[in-house]
């Protein structure tokens, strides 16, 4: 039978007449609105195998290819959170069923929410799934236009040698040579917090990343101007990274503190 039971749910069994075997879940305890599922799904088969009419795809199959396909990249951690987000207003959703205008109201959510640059990068996002879909996978003709919002041109701020001096008077006597090493070598927070001792060599006053630690995936010199404080920094050469000990005794201040290594670039 095309219509069997699992408990209460209804499910879909059939084959196409290309001869792939379809079954899948009706989602429903309704028979009336299972047949009528059936139905669709059977005459959507033969119009791709007779008339040679595309498949229709679901957004949640574009952004889980578009995830797997993407793991390599740096901001691959942030592309999930993003399309966490975005399944409140795509999922089941048909790639054809998201006009540019439904994703302009998404745009507005987020702008509303968080700040234009913001919603620019979660626009980015949907915009890059649906040139994946329209010009490598062709699951839809053509990719909706996508416009981004102006973000406002600030002025490049950077801290000053006396600025950096009154930092690191006030800060904690733990937290100085954190602080120290990142004004020094102008790294990420994520390649000061996680350096190995294996990177670092105080005898030339260098350090180095590693390709697969950088942002932009190459390998990276680091000459420290500060020779001075890494001789005197009363770090252990057992510990794995330069802030282990001080983070397993401090874990709240070194947390609040890592969020804001980044400004220290600047």
């Amino acid at each position: 039978m095309s219509l069997f039971k699992r408990g209460k749910t209804w499910w879909i069994r059939f084959t196409t007449p290309g001869g792939e075997r379809i079954r899948c879940s009706a989602a429903t305890e309704d028979k009336t609105q299972a047949q009528e599922f059936h139905d669709k799904l059977k005459a959507e088969a033969w119009k791709t195998a007779k008339v040679g009419k595309k498949p229709t795809y679901t957004w949640d199959e574009a952004a889980y290819k578009w995830l797997m396909e993407t793991q390599y990249k740096a901001t691959h951690k942030q592309n999930l959170q993003q399309i966490a987000w975005i399944q409140q207003f795509f999922r089941g959703r048909l790639l054809t069923e998201i006009t540019r205008e439904v994703i302009a109201k998404v745009g507005e959510v987020k702008c509303k929410e968080t700040s234009p640059s913001t919603a620019n990068r979660y626009l980015a996002t949907i915009r890059a799934i649906f040139r994946k879909a329209a010009q490598d996978w062709e699951w839809i003709e053509k990719a909706p236009y996508i416009r981004l919002y102006k973000e406002p041109k600030r002025r490049i701020r950077w801290i000053s040698p006396q600025q950096a001096g009154i930092l690191l008077n006030e800060l904690p006597e733990h937290l100085v040579d954190l602080v120290k090493f990142s004004l020094s070598t102008g790294l990420r927070k994520r390649n000061v917090t996680e350096l190995e001792w294996s990177q670092v060599d105080l005898l030339r006053n260098v350090a180095w990343i590693h390709a697969d630690q950088g942002k932009k995936k190459y390998s990276r010199f680091i000459k420290c101007n500060c020779y001075r404080g890494v001789e005197e920094a009363d770090w252990q050469t057992s510990n794995k990274s330069l802030h282990l000990s001080r983070k397993a005794n401090y874990p709240n201040e070194y947390e609040s503190l890592a969020k804001s290594v980044d400004t220290c670039r600047y």
